[in-house]
């Protein structure tokens, strides 16, 4: 029984490693565009879509071909955004790190804007899964260990009850 015990223990934790795994990658977060007509969520982490023109105006300034730009969002006016950079995307899909060097954009540089947002779907989903993943291993060990004892627990007697 010590192979089944160890196939089921194996298994469990292929699962559970999915499903952490599944979390760290995607979380419980997703990216929403933003609307920034009453300007720009300050102090919030943003993704900046640049533009054509945008990357003309900025190529060689912060990469090459800046397709992509994330960073925390300082301040803005209604010409300018000014980002605490993390990272630069290029159109060939090289990514930067960037250390938090303060860089002002201008706007008409930006086609879109994303912030990461708590996805309440994506939450209660991996809840349920990690509850349920919960369960069958709860369930799992308990038919194991019912199952290790290997059938009659009464040694030394025989199989009418008299003892040898």
């Amino acid at each position: 029984m010590s192979l089944l015990r160890s196939r089921l223990v194996r298994r469990i934790g292929i699962v559970g490693g999915v499903l952490l795994a599944a979390h760290s990658v995607g979380g419980c977060y997703a990216q929403q565009r933003v609307d920034t007509s009453m300007g720009f969520p300050t102090n919030a982490e943003v993704v900046l879509d640049i533009t054509d023109r945008g990357r003309v105006a900025l190529d060689g300034r912060i990469g090459q071909s800046p397709k992509r730009v994330s960073g925390r969002v300082q301040s803005s006016t209604d010409s300018t955004v000014t980002l605490s950079m993390k990272e630069v995307e290029g159109l060939s899909g090289e990514r930067q790190p960037w250390q938090g060097e303060l860089v002002s954009l201008p706007r008409d540089a930006v086609a879109g804007v994303e912030t990461r947002r708590i996805s309440r779907s994506r939450t209660a989903t991996f809840a349920a899964l990690l509850v349920a993943g919960l369960v069958a291993l709860v369930i799992g060990i308990s038919i194991v260990s019912d199952g290790a004892g290997g059938g009659d627990t009464d040694r030394g007697q025989g199989g009418d009850g008299s003892t040898s």
